[in-house]
C-alpha cells in the first residue's frame, strides 16, 4: 500500500474511547453502532450516545488509536483462552523485565478465577521445594529462596509474594520449582508432565524454552522443554515474550503490550530475529508448530 493515501477521520465518544477510521485497512471489517448517530463536525465524526439510531459505516475501515487502560485489548486475552484443563502453557520472558512476572500474575489472577485449580511451574532449582512450600504457608520470606542470578531481580521476588497470597485464597493452587542442574529441559518438562491434567498448567521460563521445534546445526543440541513435550504427545501451548531492543524511557513512556499470531505477516521476522539468532538453529520458513503466538511489548506514550 505505500504511496496510496488514507482520508482519515475521528470518531470521538464522550467519556470514553477516541478511534481513527481510514480506507485500506483491515478489509470486510466495517463499524456498526447501534447508539448514537454520527455528524461531521471540525473535519471528524462526534458520536452523540443519547440517539438510539443506528449509524452503519460500510466504506471505512477501523484501527483503534487509543484505549483507556480497563479497555485496552493485549495477549493476555488471546492466550486465557487456552490455559484450561489438558493444556501445558508456557510463557516465555528475557529474564530480568519487570513486565514479565507483572502479565505472568495477571494470567495466574485470570484462570484462578475460572478455575480455582491451577499447577504453576517455576524456573528454579527443584532443590528449593521445600522453601517454596514454606514461602506459600506463610512461614517463610521470600528472601530465603534462591533464584539464579540471571533471573532474580525484584519484580520475580514479588511474584513469588503474590503467588503465596493466591495460595492462601486458592488452596488447591500448586507453585512448583520444576528446574535442575543438569539436564534442565527435560527435567522441566518431566515435572510439568506430572502435574494433574485435570487442571490447568502454567509455567514461567526463558523464551528459548518454548520452542517446539528447532532445526540445529550442531549435534550437540538437545530439544527445549516445549518440544520435549509436543513430541511425546502434550497439549504444549507456548507463548514467548519480546522486548524492544531499548528500554522505554519511563518517565514518559510505559510498555504495552499486543498479541502476535503465528499467521501475522510480522510472526516469522519476530521468531527469526529474535529468538533462532540467538541459537545455532537454521532460520524459520514457518512459525506454524514452532510456537503458538508472541507477546510483543511496545514503548507507549505515558498519559497517566
Amino acid at each position: 500500500m505505500a504511496g496510496r493515501r488514507h482520508r482519515w477521520f475521528s470518531i470521538r465518544i464522550p467519556g470514553s474511547f477516541e478511534i481513527g477510521i481510514g480506507s485500506g485497512f483491515h478489509r470486510n471489517r466495517h463499524l456498526i453502532i447501534t447508539k448514537g448517530i454520527a455528524r461531521e463536525e471540525n473535519g471528524g465524526i462526534r458520536l452523540h450516545p443519547d440517539d438510539m439510531n443506528r449509524f452503519f459505516i460500510s466504506s471505512f475501515h477501523i484501527i483503534f488509536l487509543l484505549l483507556p487502560p480497563t479497555l485496552r485489548a493485549d495477549a493476555l486475552e488471546e492466550i486465557i483462552t487456552q490455559v484450561r484443563p489438558g493444556n501445558i502453557v508456557i510463557i516465555g520472558e528475557t529474564h530480568q523485565k519487570p513486565e514479565s512476572p507483572l502479565f505472568f500474575k495477571r494470567l495466574v489472577d485470570a484462570a484462578v478465577d475460572k478455575y480455582q485449580c491451577l499447577s504453576i511451574g517455576l524456573e528454579i532449582d527443584r532443590k528449593q521445594q521445600e522453601i517454596i512450600d514454606d514461602l506459600m504457608a506463610g512461614v517463610a520470606p521470600v528472601s530465603t529462596i534462591k533464584v539464579p542470578v540471571v533471573i532474580d531481580h525484584p519484580g520475580y521476588r514479588q511474584l513469588l509474594e503474590q503467588l503465596a497470597a493466591i495460595k492462601q485464597r486458592a488452596p488447591c493452587v500448586r507453585v512448583e520449582a520444576i528446574d535442575a542442574d543438569r539436564d534442565r529441559d527435560e527435567n522441566m518438562a518431566k515435572w510439568l508432565t506430572e502435574f494433574p491434567s485435570d487442571k490447568p498448567v502454567l509455567a514461567l521460563l526463558g523464551g528459548l524454552h518454548t520452542l517446539q521445534k528447532v532445526d540445529w546445526m550442531i549435534k550437540s543440541a538437545r530439544p527445549a522443554v516445549a518440544e520435549i513435550l509436543a513430541k511425546r504427545g502434550f497439549r504444549v501451548k507456548s507463548y514467548p515474550q519480546r522486548w524492544p531492543p531499548e528500554e522505554c524511557d519511563t518517565e514518559v513512556q510505559r510498555a504495552s503490550n499486543r498479541f502476535v499470531s503465528v499467521s501475522d505477516s510480522d510472526a516469522l521476522r519476530i521468531l527469526n530475529e529474535s529468538l533462532t539468532s540467538l541459537i545455532n538453529a537454521k532460520p524459520y520458513r514457518s512459525t506454524q508448530g514452532v510456537v503458538d503466538g508472541f507477546v510483543v511489548w511496545e514503548c507507549s506514550e505515558n498519559t497517566s
